[in-house]
C-alpha cells in the first residue's frame, strides 16, 4: 500500500515522550471524495423504528462527538438517509450507497468527487444485540463519510460484524483528515 500521509502524535511511556506515527493509507478510504468540508453532514432516520432509531442516534452521535465531522440530525434535506427495513436474507447487515454531485452513484467516480448523498440501509431481517446494531450503523456511516474497510481488530471499519461500538485512534484520524 502507498502511504498517503503520516499523522504525528506523542506517546507517554515510563515518563518519557516518544514520537509515534499512525500510517494513513489511500486504501483506507473508498476514494478521494467526501461531503463538503466545513459544513455539517445532515442525516435523517427513515423506515420503521422498532428501537432502531435510538441506536442510529447513538452511532451518529459518536462520529459527531469523537471526530471533527459535525453530524446534524434533520427531518429533510439530508446528506445521509438512514433507512431500516427488512430486506430478507442478503449477504449484508448494512450497506452504504454513495452518489456524487454529478449523478454518479456507488462507483469509483462517485467516491472520488464531492458527495451529494449517501443511503445507509440497515437490514432488520437479522437478529442483533444493541451493540451489533450500533456497530452496523457506525460502520456504514463510516463508509458514508468516505472510509473503506480496515481488516484489523479495533477499527469500526473492520468488515466482520462485531459488538464494538467505539472508534479507535486510526478511525478518528482518518475522518479528521477529511473533515
Amino acid at each position: 500500500m502507498k502511504i498517503k500521509n503520516m499523522v504525528l502524535g506523542f506517546s507517554l511511556f515510563l515518563g518519557a515522550f516518544f514520537l509515534t506515527t499512525i500510517p494513513v493509507f489511500a486504501a483506507d478510504y473508498v476514494g478521494s471524495g467526501q461531503f463538503p468540508a466545513g459544513q455539517s453532514v445532515r442525516w435523517k432516520f427513515t423506515g420503521f423504528s422498532g428501537g432502531y432509531e435510538s441506536h442510529a442516534n447513538i452511532s451518529m452521535g459518536r462520529w459527531h462527538t469523537y471526530t471533527d465531522v459535525s453530524m446534524l440530525k434533520v427531518t429533510s434535506n439530508e446528506d445521509i438517509k438512514v433507512t431500516v427495513g427488512n430486506w430478507g436474507i442478503t449477504a449484508w447487515y448494512g450497506i452504504a450507497y454513495i452518489c456524487d454531485i454529478y449523478g454518479n452513484c456507488d462507483n469509483t467516480t462517485a467516491w472520488s468527487n464531492t458527495f451529494a448523498s449517501c443511503d445507509l440501509d440497515y437490514n432488520a431481517y437479522f437478529t442483533a444485540t444493541s451493540a451489533e446494531k450500533e456497530n452496523t450503523f457506525m460502520h456504514e456511516a463510516g463508509h458514508c463519510l468516505s472510509l473503506g474497510h480496515r481488516d484489523n481488530v479495533g477499527s469500526i471499519m473492520d468488515p466482520d460484524r462485531s459488538s464494538q461500538t467505539w472508534l479507535n485512534a486510526t478511525d478518528k484520524t482518518l475522518i479528521n483528515n477529511r473533515y
